[in-house]
């Protein structure tokens, strides 16, 4: 398992013990409907992933992050257009493209579209 992937599944993990934790006194409501328990899973792992002021407190260096995501297995090509499509701009940063291949692993690991 690449190191996103593995990244991606633990906020995945921890988003889901918060959601339990958030609703302990009527767990099942977590379950009340499935489409909106995999909506709300994968925001609260999003934003769990972008931090404070949409930026983790200590962020790869761009050789890591390269690194990274080359060991993801995603397409740099398809991490271009999907983080210029998510930023809404010209040219996508090494940053940006880290985050959109996490994000693109969670919405796999939930089978999201």
């Amino acid at each position: 398992m690449s190191k996103l992937r593995d990244k991606a599944t633990r906020l995945l993990l921890k988003s889901a013990w918060e959601m339990a934790d958030d609703n302990e006194d009527e767990l099942s409501a977590v379950f009340d409907g499935q489409h909106g328990f995999t909506d709300d899973l994968r925001r609260r792992a999003i934003d769990t992933l972008e931090g404070v002021g949409c930026m983790p407190s200590t962020p790869p260096d761009n050789h890591e992050m390269e690194r990274l995501i080359a060991d993801s297995g995603l397409s740099l090509d398809v991490l271009d257009k999907r983080a210029r499509e998510i930023y809404d701009c010209g040219y996508s940063t090494t940053y940006q493209r880290y985050q959109t291949a996490i994000v693109m692993l969670i919405d796999d690991l939930l089978g999201v579209d």
